[in-house]
């Protein structure tokens, strides 16, 4: 198992039209009922190159910082990797970027323009900075995890896909069916802790009404049959891969500086007897 290394990358990137009306479709205007198939040739069977696109706009003598996860693809392969990564962007991108016929580096750029544009003239709602937390790959899947402000709250995002058809990898592709109760409350014990937790990121003199909060207020995870939740594979130096579950919590309103896009952090091997990590290349 790899982790890759990142690098920065300024180069621009142009696909056809009909490669781009593919990506503008699938990350734009799909339903989410719609399934998304790759062609027999497209199917993934080697690592895909994948880079950091980072630029940094600054202000009045203050930065901020914009990080994307870009992984090099086949146009068709790109659509289907930055689906959720081209929602964050298209906000913020006009008409003339869609008829143009832009990539997704080139709709980047013009998200940091916008971006621009707009934090230095003060308007400051919408995306102020984005982090990719990890960005990683082994044989089996590839996955990110990106932190984000937006409206000066803070916000995650997590996905991973399935090799060799690039299918998004969830939970409940992940769960044994026999073993479906227990990780359900694995995962709600889990959610309170992670909760419980947030109150190393404050400051200590406000710790206190944080905890009692979170232990006196009930925290569970969402249905796994119910929900398509999205998981992270976090592929560490070692080799050794943490998976990564998503949870929105409603926290309160004097603690803007948590995240309510929790995440549960749980090692592999420790779910092995209730996951079928072969899926993730365990």
């Amino acid at each position: 198992m790899k982790k890759h290394t990142l690098t920065t990358l300024f180069t621009d990137f142009s696909i056809t039209k009909n490669a781009f009306l593919l990506l503008l479709l699938i990350s734009l205007y799909s339903c989410k009922k719609d399934v998304v198939v790759l062609p027999q040739a497209e199917l993934i069977t080697e690592t895909v190159a994948s880079e950091l696109l980072l630029k940094t706009v600054k202000c009045n003598d203050t930065a901020y910082t914009f990080e994307m996860p870009y992984f090099k693809a086949t146009p068709a392969q790109e659509a289907l990797i930055h689906k959720d990564l081209m929602g964050l962007l298209a906000p913020y991108v006009n008409d003339n970027t869609i008829s143009e016929n832009r990539s997704f580096k080139d709709v980047y750029d013009d998200f940091i323009a916008s971006r621009k544009n707009s934090i230095c003239e003060n308007k400051k709602s919408g995306i102020s900075n984005i982090k990719v937390e990890h960005l990683s790959q082994n044989d089996a899947v590839l996955s990110y995890e990106i932190t984000y402000k937006s409206d000066n709250k803070p916000r995650r995002l997590i996905r991973a896909y399935k090799k060799p058809d690039l299918s998004l990898l969830t939970l409940k592709n992940l769960v044994k069916k026999e073993r479906l109760s227990d990780v359900q409350r694995i995962m709600d014990i889990n959610t309170q802790n992670s909760v419980i937790e947030l109150a190393l990121e404050i400051p200590s003199q406000i710790q206190k009404p944080f905890r009692d909060f979170s232990m006196n207020t009930a925290f569970t995870y969402d249905n796994i049959l119910e929900k398509e939740i999205p998981v992270g594979v976090n592929i560490l130096e070692d080799g050794k891969m943490k998976l990564q579950f998503p949870k929105t919590v409603d926290l309160p309103a004097q603690y803007p500086d948590l995240n309510g896009d929790i995440k549960i952090d749980i090692e592999a091997d420790q779910l092995s007897y209730y996951m079928n990590l072969s899926l993730i290349g365990g």
